[in-house]
């Protein structure tokens, strides 16, 4: 025994647990060193962002923070998107119902420049490709070659079908439109579209089938001269003469030139 009156072995199970203790506390200030490295990091981070929203227009920030709160962003990838949009190579979407309604607004008065030019902004609204599917409220049959009544009858059916039924007179309105001078695929009737009314003369069939045959035969026309894309798009709209529903429903799309 020692002074103290504890044995060797007391002792030593007494000096296992100081150093035991001594272990635990050095961990604990390894850790308390690596939280306050960290929060010097985020802080220096929070600093340069603040630094960077202060100095810089950045497309779409109010969008940014939104997404950032949704997903939990931390403050190195905040400040990495953040960089991104400045730089034009990340454009933050979920817009919220206003600025939808301002794109479209924009759009219809001003056609896609002015809508192109705003999205050059800070405020970054949603491109008119992205408003195509909120905008969209009928999906009308476009006509292929010649006109038919099955493409009329169909899409009098998908205009007026929200129509009360009575009677009332029926104005017929026509004019042409212009348009992007450019084909696309109808997925319904599995065929080309955007070539003129008088391309069915030159073409056997504007079907797509299983092949890429009728995609060649097209682009050979076209080049040759034979057909034509259609630049402008006929419309023929019936007009309800009643104190509801009057407006002009369009009832025949045709490409022409």
């Amino acid at each position: 025994m020692d002074r103290s009156g504890l044995s060797f072995c007391q002792l030593e199970q007494k000096l296992d647990d100081a150093e035991t203790k001594l272990s635990k506390e050095r961990f604990s200030h390894l850790d308390t060193d690596k939280a306050l490295r960290r929060v010097r990091i985020h802080k220096q981070t929070y600093e340069d962002f603040i630094a960077l929203a202060r100095s810089q227009d950045i497309p779409g920030l109010h969008r940014i923070f939104k997404i950032s709160n949704q997903y939990g962003w931390s403050a190195e990838k905040l400040m990495e998107k953040t960089q991104k949009a400045l730089d034009g190579v990340y454009h933050p979407k979920s817009f919220s119902d206003l600025e939808f309604d301002l794109a479209t607004t924009i759009y219809e008065l001003g056609g896609s420049a002015a809508l192109y030019a705003l999205q050059k902004s800070p405020l970054s609204p949603p491109a008119r490709t992205t408003l195509i599917s909120r905008r969209q409220d009928y999906k009308l049959r476009m006509t292929v070659g010649s006109v038919t009544m099955t493409d009329i009858l169909a899409n009098i059916k998908t205009m007026f079908k929200d129509v009360k039924p009575g009677k009332a007179g029926m104005t017929l309105s026509m004019d042409e439109v212009a348009s992007d001078g450019r084909l696309c695929y109808l997925v319904d009737s599995d065929e080309i579209g955007g070539l003129r009314e008088h391309s069915g003369k030159e073409l056997p069939s504007v079907k797509m089938g299983k092949n890429l045959d009728v995609v060649r035969a097209v682009t050979r026309a076209i080049r040759d001269g034979k057909i034509h894309t259609g630049q402008e798009v006929f419309v023929a709209a019936v007009a309800r003469n009643d104190d509801a529903d009057c407006g002009a429903k369009p009832v025949l799309l045709i490409p022409t030139c």
